[in-house]
């Protein structure tokens, strides 16, 4: 049975960018069709934004969790134009970066990423890959062309190292697509499914925007904007949700501190959180999301008052360096965010951040993390100086894993809720890891959650 007008109590579990941006739109939506909501959402932390928190230390603005948005989703310049921040939105000022091979440093072009043909010119420039490396990238690259990729897709699911092997050859695959994905995925390429790839394209030329965007006061903008445009809604912060239970048809949520009845419940938490409130609800719903994987996410950031290193290494590092395994056991890349970002530092100064390989930086002390994190700094890019900020920043499970499959068991998951009617999914484990991924699924999920509120409400958005 429907819920009544008179009762559309919407409560949002998590205080992230999936959980904002579905409020947004839902009050966008409903006003528009004229449908009354109370919106509450309850965060367990003490600020608004999950992993994204942009902090501001002295002459230093630290981004503790992404520093960057991909356009590829027009979602994202549709949000960022609806709530008024396109001017807050800035382009990296440096655009190269390297990649470590042999204890070497070697420049990426970036348009060595774009679609073929527009990369011949510059993988036939790299020093990557061999010259048997490079006619094999082309070939993979011609074909994918002239069948739309249907050579290199099938119905069924592959994993991305499968695939990229498959399309750009074993070398391409090793030298600067496995290092390069595996950072950004925040795992094995072998784990992850090819279908993270399958996106809609914005056009960026038409919309002014390059491939990856920050904001000039860190990516914590788009936060403060969500909330500062969500009109009446109700925001619980340092409150953790303890259960979900269905009285007399109402959604009963408790808290820490609370009991809330509701209509609608959206969980936006990591999927292992997910599966313990849904255990006595949606048992079936559960055992399946303790399939969904995450990876843990450790990041020492550095800020240097004064520093010192070679100015040969550091304009073939560009705005930071990706390390292969092979490189290093320790870390997996560093971003050099003063040489990426306007605003990071003050003339003179250096912030830095180095992306801890998976438990590597968790099993230590802050302290031992920082100095290893200093050491790896000194070793690759020969940077030292007078360190006057230092800080480690652990997200644990903080990385949602899509393996292969991975979409076939989201809709198993979704039919199993059916069983909870109300109760809704959203979040990088269900819709997409990347930022752009949470904003599109999140103004699909909030359409949804307005037509079971009020089906007469439905609309095209």
């Amino acid at each position: 049975m429907k819920p009544s007008l008179e009762s559309n109590d919407i409560v949002f579990i998590g205080g992230g960018i999936s959980s904002l941006t579905a409020a947004y739109y839902l009050e966008k939506f409903a006003k528009a069709q004229g449908v009354n909501l109370r919106i509450s959402i309850f965060e367990q932390g003490p600020n608004l934004g999950g992993k994204i928190q942009s902090i501001q230390n002295g002459e230093f603005l630290v981004e503790s969790g992404p520093d960057s948005i991909a356009t590829r989703q027009p979602a994202v310049y549709e949000l960022i134009e609806d709530l008024g921040i396109t001017a807050d939105v800035v382009a990296p000022k440096e655009r190269r970066f390297a990649i470590m091979r042999n204890s070497k440093l070697q420049q990426v072009d970036l348009s060595l990423l774009a679609p073929f043909p527009r990369n011949v010119r510059a993988l036939l420039s790299t020093d990557l890959v061999s010259f048997k490396g490079k006619l094999r990238a082309c070939l993979g690259g011609l074909l994918s062309f002239l069948t739309g990729d249907r050579i290199f897709s099938s119905k069924s699911d592959i994993d991305l190292a499968s695939y990229f092997r498959k399309k750009w050859g074993a070398e391409m695959l090793d030298s600067l697509l496995g290092p390069l994905f595996s950072g950004l995925y925040g795992g094995d390429l072998s784990n992850i499914s090819r279908r993270v790839l399958q996106v809609p394209q914005v056009s960026l030329r038409a919309k002014s925007l390059p491939p990856y965007i920050g904001f000039k006061n860190g990516i914590s903008s788009l936060i403060n904007a969500l909330a500062a445009n969500l009109g009446s809604a109700s925001i619980y912060l340092s409150e953790a949700v303890e259960k979900i239970k269905v009285e007399q048809g109402r959604i009963v949520i408790g808290s820490s501190k609370r009991e809330f009845k509701a209509q609608v419940c959206v969980l936006t938490t990591p999927a292992q959180a997910a599966s313990s409130l849904l255990a006595g609800l949606a048992p079936e719903a559960a055992s399946l999301l303790k399939y969904f994987k995450a990876s843990d996410a450790a990041i020492v950031s550095l800020g240097f008052s004064r520093y010192e290193s070679k100015p040969e290494i550091l304009d073939q590092a560009g705005s930071g360096v990706i390390i292969p395994d092979s490189e290093s056991k320790s870390i997996r890349g560093i971003t050099l965010s003063s040489r990426k970002w306007v605003n990071r530092s003050a003339e003179g100064q250096l912030l830095v951040r180095i992306f801890g390989r998976e438990g590597v930086f968790e099993r230590l002390s802050k302290e031992a993390a920082i100095e290893l994190a200093k050491s790896e700094l000194d070793r690759i890019l020969s940077i030292r100086g007078e360190l006057v900020y230092s800080d480690l920043h652990l997200w644990p499970l903080g990385s949602a894993q899509c393996g292969v499959g991975h979409s076939e068991k989201v809709l198993e998951i979704r039919n199993a809720l059916k069983e909870c009617p109300g109760v809704f999914l959203l979040g990088a484990p269900y819709g997409g890891i990347g930022i752009g991924d949470c904003i599109a699924s999140a103004r699909r999920v909030a359409q949804e959650v307005l037509d079971y509120v009020e089906p007469k409400a439905a609309t095209s958005t």
